[in-house]
């Protein structure tokens, strides 16, 4: 799946600016779409906002229970990789994670519109001054109509008062005690832009690290090559980013340690109910030794705020191993291990 980065394309100067993520830890919540999110207030009405669902803290040195967030739609119905399988929990570190969408068409009904979001979601740890830190990111392709923009999301699921200083594209809105980091692409030739079905879509997210602290970049790929659109900076001198799958532990904030792509609302914690589609899902980490397809599959994902109704999410192989969305009353469980 890496072989597209030899194609890459760095679009255009970007200004930088430095902004301090305080943890979801203590953070107020409000009641959204049959789940509680992070409360904003009215800034997560914004359609390039896309908050976590509420953790628990109280959740934290418990086991993990997959099932916890939600049993049964409405839920982000997509593909995910919770580290749990038939035998018991594991670990999964990598330093790249990409999601692939082959979609013949959608048909949502989201506040009012024909609108929904796909996100590649991950959970980014790293340990610095004896704290180990958990930021949440998000590569979103959002899509209104035949309309298509790329933004990314950056949380803060650390233990309480474990903030964070980030440095990126984009901008801080924050309220009510939290603050989180996002930006939206209107700088390179893909985002925004129009398309029509099928739609191909590959998304990716890459960490390294300098003697500055990790650094994770955002990317999509509609077919003309992989395009970095977004690079953020976290400020942690030299500590070594992953982005992990756990099934031992549930982060300071009291969400979880896995990896997700979700067809889900537009944002602001809302519900894409589904009229009809035809989309498959594919989920890849990568790490030293190689690019693997997630072993233990979910058929969806519980970090992120918004859902989808109306979705039969099975899984199949044909070489490789995908998800199939169609519309239909489903079901939330494993389809491979």
């Amino acid at each position: 799946m890496t072989k597209g980065l030899s194609s890459l394309r760095l679009i255009g100067s970007v200004v930088l600016m430095t902004f301090f993520l305080v943890s979801l830890s203590s953070v107020s919540l409000v009641q959204g779409q049959g789940h509680e999110v992070i409360s904003t207030h009215a800034q997560f009405h914004h359609p390039h906002i896309f908050p976590p669902h509420r953790g628990h803290g109280k959740r934290k040195d418990q086991t993990v229970n997959v099932y916890s967030s939600y049993s049964s739609e409405p839920a982000p119905m997509g593909l995910a990789d919770y580290g749990i399988g038939p035998n018991g929990p594991y670990s999964r570190y990598a330093s790249e994670v990409i999601g692939v969408v082959n979609a013949s068409n959608v048909q949502v009904y989201a506040s009012g519109n024909d609108c929904f979001s796909i996100q590649l979601n991950a959970v980014l740890t790293y340990n610095y001054q004896g704290q180990t830190y958990a930021l949440w990111a998000q590569d979103v392709a959002s899509i209104n109509s035949n309309n298509l923009e790329f933004i990314d999301n950056v949380w803060n699921m650390s233990s309480p008062n474990a903030g964070v200083s980030v440095t990126g594209n984009g901008q801080v809105s924050s309220t009510g005690g939290i603050s989180f980091y996002y930006y939206c692409d209107t700088n390179t030739p893909g985002s925004p832009t129009q398309f029509s079905y099928p739609l191909n879509l590959e998304m990716m997210m890459t960490l390294s690290s300098d003697s500055q602290g990790p650094e994770v970049c955002f990317w999509y790929n509609e077919g003309q090559g992989w395009v970095k659109y977004d690079t953020v900076q976290v400020s942690a001198p030299s500590a070594v980013p992953y982005f992990t799958i756990d099934g031992y532990n549930y982060t300071g904030s009291g969400n979880f340690y896995d990896l997700e792509l979700d067809l889900v609302g537009p944002g602001g914690g809302s519900c894409a109910y589904v009229e009809s589609a035809q989309v498959a899902f594919q989920l890849y980490y990568v790490n030293s030794t190689g690019t693997h397809e997630i072993g233990n599959a979910y058929n969806f994902g519980s970090d992120t705020g918004e859902t989808s109704n109306n979705v039969v999410d099975q899984g199949y192989q044909n070489g490789y191993l995908y998800a199939e969305l169609t519309a239909g009353q489903g079901y939330l469980g494993c389809i491979w291990n």
